[in-house]
């Protein structure tokens, strides 16, 4: 029975929305001293920039004694966001200094939610719209969620131990004007969205029970943004109609002169696999018939990472039956996949690497359309539509409603050329841009989201096109869901925590799209304490459901609230059952309420739990390292996938000394990139010009060496390789 207690006890979800509670009840008692609080230093502040101010009976006026606007904060939405930082603070498990930390920025959010008055303020006065209730309600509970969301990135990203970030400087300079017009036309579309919804939801009555209504929506702001997303869409349409017949850029690269040939481009696979011989065999039979249908070479790179199982196996047998294109595999003690698909690049010798998982199925169409893409020398990257492989069970057909969802989102984001994660299953890039990028990062969660954004940040274009799909294995129980939605959400801090640079990198509207995906990240955790928050207020006898009568104006109030949540459904179910239709799985849009219920799952339960494993991880290590990343594989294996390899043993005594050894593979391997680098650059100077390139490409970051192109040629064997991370010598 004490064991038992002790597990209830120790589960970081339960004792962190305890103590939420707690500090909420405390928070709401104290929200009239806080208002005010707040309300004397900006009426201070007021009267340095000598704009009239009083206050009178406690509240706030600004203007002149005969027509002064009474001003409303938005107390309660922002009491929400500053419990976070007092529960987080006591509940994870970390050290001292982390907590201090962590309570520092819930002081930092205050500081800012007293800014975002000043600002809203003077804002509202340079605007003259301080007399518009509803227009000043609106920016300033929407500054305060945004802000706030993103105060707790700030808290989260300063406070766990992240990969070093890149810094990186364009090798092409392009111009955004489209992007950034489209950009515009959507944030245009969605503050009209977001005023209407302000205008309909206007009441003229003092409660808190307004502000709790416009918190939950708000905090639901994504989804009605996403209403701009699927403007977007039209837009990608327009874009594809327009776009079918894509012109031959000139260029100095040998692969645009292959296009004007008329040649499609030669294609490597690069497949990391860990203890998958199920659908391997699969795997590779399909790729061979997508060759079958695709005017290019095609060579299939499979590295078997440590696999337990048969999988070793299963992919010689597979190779040995190819048709169409032709196979080598690689056996590596397992080193996690960063490190496979780094040492996997330097096997594959195709103008276009095609990066896919070995539980992956791919269309026998999707090739031509994707390789279409590369004939304009700026595309860096290419990634196609995923969707499961199996075809029964409830939590497929639930996944197969969230992979519509993703379609729209892709479709968007390629308007703004700002995908943020290109599926590591579905992606092609062009060779050249892996090189010079750097390649994969070894030694992180998340590399397929890391090399996403490092590539687009180097003035690639990254696409997106939905007419290639690749079937992938999806996990066909909600455990299983759940245990891989976590160890994305360690992904998530690693493949944004490198690129975080980016935020301030305003080339393009991509910086704009990563900073909302911090804030859409941010908002989720604040969603998820909307239920207790809304308990404490019930006990403090602030939110008082008596009140709320048949015709009052809270009862009112609330119905307008559910008519917006139903009208968000319903165009949710139209287009998701658009998309689901078009594959012939309409009937799995009944599975939509068991969606909602993931994304509640998913923001409750798993975002915290994520937090708390990593900064528990991030205070055993006082930096990001090779050895705190094998820690970190075992805490992933044993916290959140168990299914996940732990990595133990990545290297032996033995292979501790072999350092000197590998940095001189690494050495030779970058002597030969830059001899062949030397090569092509004499070739292309008889080549017209591409857009305008820098002469060096500026990346750095902690001791990574990537391994690049060898000049092997592509045959149908079976090769047994050891990692360098693993005991012994590569062979």
């Amino acid at each position: 029975m004490t064991s038992h207690f002790k597990n209830i006890i120790s589960y970081f979800p339960l004792r962190y929305y305890f103590a939420a509670i707690i500090f909420a009840i405390f928070l709401i008692n104290g929200a009239e001293s806080i208002k005010d609080a707040q309300k004397y230093v900006i009426l201070s502040a007021l009267d340095v920039l000598n704009i009239p101010a009083f206050m009178s009976k406690g509240d706030l006026f600004v203007g002149e004694n005969s027509g002064p606007a009474k001003i409303n904060l938005p107390i309660y939405v922002q009491l929400l966001f500053l419990m976070l930082f007092p529960s987080l603070a006591f509940t994870v498990r970390t050290n001292f200094s982390t907590r201090i930390k962590m309570m520092s920025f819930g002081l930092l959010c205050f500081a800012a939610f007293i800014g975002i008055g000043l600002a809203s303020i003077i804002m509202a006065l340079a605007l003259d719209f301080l007399n518009s209730i509803v227009l000043f309600r609106v920016v300033s509970i929407t500054a305060s969620i945004l802000i706030g969301c993103l105060i707790i990135e700030l808290a989260l990203f300063s406070t766990i131990r992240i990969p070093e970030r890149t810094k990186i400087k364009p090798v092409i300079h392009r111009n955004y004007v489209m992007e950034f017009a489209f950009l515009a036309l959507l944030i245009i579309t969605a503050s009209i969205i977001v005023y209407g919804v302000g205008m309909f939801l206007y009441s003229d009555i003092d409660s808190p029970i307004v502000d709790y209504v416009h918190l939950y929506l708000w905090l639901n702001l994504a989804g009605i943004v996403t209403f701009g997303y699927f403007l977007s869409n039209f837009i990608f349409e327009a874009k594809r109609q327009g776009l079918s017949k894509i012109k031959i850029r000139k260029s100095r690269e040998p692969l645009a002169r292959s296009y004007a040939d008329s040649r499609m481009p030669s294609v490597s696979f690069l497949i990391p696999a860990y203890n998958e011989e199920r659908i391997a065999g699969r795997c590779i039979a399909s790729i061979d018939k997508a060759a079958a249908k695709y005017d290019g070479e095609v060579e299939i790179i499979f590295i078997n990472d440590g696999s337990t199982d048969g999988t070793e196996k299963v992919v010689t047998e597979a190779i040995a039956n190819l048709n169409h294109c032709s196979g080598r595999l690689f056996n590596i003690s397992n080193s996690g996949k960063g490190f496979a698909l780094v040492y996997g690049l330097e096997k594959t010798r195709g103008e276009i690497i095609f990066r896919t998982d070995a539980d992956s199925i791919i269309d026998e169409n999707a090739l031509t359309p994707m390789m279409r893409h590369f004939r304009d020398p700026i595309v860096g990257s290419v990634c196609g539509w995923v969707f499961p492989i199996q075809d029964k069970g409830l939590w497929i057909k639930v996944q197969n409603v969230l992979c519509a969802n993703y379609m729209y989102t892709k479709r968007a984001q390629d308007v703004l050329d700002s995908i943020i994660t290109q599926p590591g299953s579905s992606t092609s890039f062009r060779r050249d841009t892996l090189i010079k990028v750097g390649g994969w990062r070894d030694n992180i969660f998340g590399e397929d989201g890391e090399i996403t954004n490092r590539i687009a940040r180097y003035g690639y274009r990254e696409v997106f096109e939905p007419s290639a799909t690749v079937y992938s294995e999806h996990p066909p129980t909600l455990t299983g869901l759940l245990q891989q939605r976590s160890r994305w959400g360690v992904a998530f801090y690693h493949s944004r925590g490198r690129n975080l640079r980016l935020v301030r990198e305003l080339r393009n509207p991509r910086s704009f799209i990563f900073l909302w995906n911090l804030a859409s990240h941010g908002g989720g955790l604040a969603r998820s304490l909307i239920w207790p928050y809304l308990a404490a207020s019930t006990i403090s006898g602030v939110l008082n459901l008596s009140f709320i009568t048949e015709g009052s104006a809270s009862s009112i109030l609330l119905s307008k609230l559910i008519a917006i949540q139903i009208s968000v459904v319903v165009i949710q179910l139209a287009l998701y059952g658009y998309r689901l239709k078009k594959e012939g799985k309409l009937k799995d849009l009944k599975y939509y309420p068991f969606l909602r219920l993931v994304n509640f799952i998913l923001n409750a339960i798993v975002k915290p739990q994520v937090i708390d494993v990593m900064l528990f991880w991030s205070s055993r290590w006082k930096e990001y390292s090779t050895e705190s990343f094998r820690d970190l594989r075992k805490v992933v294996n044993r916290s959140i996938d168990p299914l996940y390899p732990d990595g133990v043993p990545i290297i032996s005594k033995k292979a501790a000394d072999s350092g000197p050894h590998r940095n001189q593979q690494v050495e030779q391997l970058q002597q030969q990139l830059l001899q062949q680098q030397e090569q092509q650059q004499q070739q292309q100077q008889s080549l017209p010009n591409l857009p305008q390139e820098s002469k060096e490409a500026e990346h750095k970051e902690d001791d990574f060496h990537p391994l690049y192109a060898s000049k092997e040629r592509s045959t149908t064997d079976s090769s047994k390789v050891v990692s360098p991370h693993s005991s012994g010598n590569a062979e």
